[in-house]
C-alpha cells in the first residue's frame, strides 16, 4: 500500500514540475500529500501564481514553488480564525440592539404576536423562532431554565439562540421604523437598506469561514457603497465585495479597540505572507493578492 502510494506522490509531484512549479523540500510536499488536503490546497490557492490567472492548466509563473501556495494556504486560515472571531462578536452586537429595539415597542412578554411584526414579509413568518424554541427544550439551556421556573420565555433569550441568518429573518420581520433605528444605532451612517446587505455579506463570510472554501478571493453578490472610505484612501477598486469590504463592515460596527485588535492580527498575518512570497518578483505578487483577490490596498492602515 505505502509503495502503491509513493508511486501517487510521485506523479501529482511529476505533474506540478511539468506545469512550472519548483519543489524546494520533497520531504514537506510528501507529507501535504498524506496528511492534508493536498487538492483542496493547489485548487483553492494556485491561482495568483499562474501565467494565466483564467486557465485552470496554465503554467506557474517564475520561481513560483509549492511553498508559496502552502503560504497563502496558511495565511488563508489565519483569516478565516480572524474574521469569525470578530464575525460572533458582530453578531452579539445585532443581537442587543435589536433586542433592545423590539423592547422598547414591544416589551418582553411572551407570546410573539404577529401584529408586532411586519405584514411584507409573511412569507417567513415567526414560525422558525418556535422551531427554535422546540430544540433548546430538549436540552439544558436558558430557555428550558426561564420555561420551567416561570412558565415563559424572555424575548433575550430567544434572540440569543438566533444564528445569524435566523436573526436577520427576525430583523427582517420588524417594522420598518424599528429597522431604522436598529440601523442608526449600530452607526449613524446606516440605513435599514445597507443593514440588510451587511447581514447578507456577514452571512456568506460566515459561511465560508466553517466550510472548506477559500477565504482569500471571497467574493459577495451583495455591493456595498463605502465611498467616503475609498475615496480617504484614494484607493476606488474594481469590486467592493471582497475581504476589505469585510474589514471595512467590522470597522463601522466593532469598537475602535476591538477593530485595531482586527486589524493587527491581519497586518500581522500579511506580514508573514509578504515574507513567504519575498522569492516571487513577477508583477508583485504579494501585492496582486492584496489589490485583485483580497481587496486590500497594500499600504492601507484603516485604524485611524
Amino acid at each position: 500500500m505505502d509503495s502503491i502510494y509513493l508511486k501517487h506522490i510521485n506523479k501529482q509531484i511529476s505533474i506540478l514540475k511539468k506545469s512550472n512549479l519548483n519543489i524546494d523540500d520533497y520531504e514537506f510536499i510528501e507529507y501535504i500529500l498524506k496528511n492534508e488536503n493536498f487538492y483542496g490546497i493547489i485548487n483553492g490557492y494556485k491561482k495568483p501564481f499562474l501565467l494565466n490567472q483564467n486557465c485552470v492548466k496554465s503554467k506557474y509563473i517564475d520561481k513560483a514553488t509549492f511553498e508559496n501556495i502552502y503560504a497563502l494556504y496558511e495565511f488563508d486560515m489565519e483569516l478565516k480564525l480572524i474574521i469569525l472571531k470578530y464575525l460572533i462578536k458582530v453578531e452579539s452586537i445585532f443581537k442587543s440592539i435589536i433586542y433592545q429595539i423590539f423592547y422598547m415597542h414591544h416589551g418582553d412578554k411572551p407570546p410573539l404576536k404577529k401584529s408586532s411584526f411586519s405584514a411584507l414579509y409573511d412569507d417567513i413568518g415567526i414560525d422558525f423562532i418556535n422551531r427554535k424554541i422546540l430544540t433548546f427544550m430538549s436540552h439544558k439551556s436558558d430557555i428550558t431554565y426561564y420555561y420551567n421556573k416561570y412558565g415563559v420565555i424572555p424575548l433575550w433569550s430567544i434572540i440569543n439562540v438566533l444564528n445569524i441568518e435566523e436573526l436577520y429573518n427576525f430583523f427582517l420581520l420588524m417594522k420598518d421604523n424599528e429597522k431604522e433605528e436598529v440601523a442608526k444605532l449600530i452607526n449613524m451612517s446606516l440605513n435599514k437598506n445597507e443593514l440588510k446587505k451587511y447581514f447578507n455579506i456577514l452571512i456568506e463570510a460566515k459561511k465560508t469561514c466553517i466550510e472548506n472554501i477559500p477565504m482569500y478571493n471571497f467574493k459577495s453578490s451583495f455591493k456595498l457603497n463605502f465611498i467616503d472610505i475609498y475615496s480617504s484612501f484614494n484607493y476606488f477598486p474594481e469590486s467592493k465585495s471582497n475581504v476589505f469590504t469585510i474589514i471595512v463592515i467590522l470597522k463601522i460596527v466593532l469598537t475602535k479597540e476591538d477593530f485595531k485588535d482586527v486589524y493587527k492580527c491581519i497586518s500581522i498575518q500579511l506580514d508573514y505572507l509578504k515574507n513567504s512570497l519575498k522569492n516571487l518578483s513577477y508583477d508583485s505578487c504579494y501585492e496582486k493578492i492584496c489589490e485583485k483577490f483580497l481587496g486590500i490596498p497594500s499600504d492601507s492602515d484603516l485604524t485611524n
